[in-house]
């Protein structure tokens, strides 16, 4: 016969070498959204820089060394190592505020100011308020909540103070 008090809650049943499913789901969103929200950016940024051969050189190395600290971001996470993984994920949540919110606004000044990017057809803007909402507002809000959200995250589980913070 079972009895009731045998039956555990269903975030005990989590395997003890595992990883808890929000630091899961963060991992799996630098995998699949930040890193290519990072293509798109390079592919914009050296466009766009084009006529700058250095300043163009840097942006794309920036973008490739932001990319590889996306990967070590998950290496520690996953491999639990220790203080040191919620420190880089919270460094990381910095940081990625000074790599996208610069990239953004070089991309949006530089479409606001292009007179071919209103129009009709393929790859044009229908107004400016098109512009400003699609390269400006919607990328900031992204850019700001997942930073924010996820810093608190960080901050204040008691999960990750138990699985990461150990002594």
């Amino acid at each position: 016969m079972i009895r009731l008090d045998e039956f555990r809650k269903p975030f005990e049943y989590e395997e003890e070498t595992g990883v808890i499913w929000p630091v899961r789901i963060f991992c799996i969103l630098l995998i699949s959204v930040e890193m290519f929200f990072c293509v798109i950016c390079l592919f914009q940024l050296t466009e766009i820089l084009a006529g700058i051969p250095k300043v163009r050189i840097a942006a794309v190395v920036l973008t490739v060394l932001f990319m590889v600290y996306i990967l070590v971001t998950i290496t520690f996470l996953y491999k639990k190592a220790q203080k040191h993984a919620v420190k880089m994920a919270k460094c990381y949540l910095i940081t990625r505020l000074f790599y996208f919110i610069p990239s953004i606004l070089i991309i949006f000044s530089h479409t606001i100011n292009d007179k071919n990017a209103i129009g009709s057809g393929y790859g044009k803007f229908q107004s400016v308020r098109d512009i400003i909402i699609m390269l400006l507002i919607t990328p900031l809000i992204y850019i700001l909540s997942f930073s924010i959200l996820w810093y608190f995250y960080f901050i204040k589980s008691k999960r990750i103070k138990e699985e990461y913070e150990k002594v």
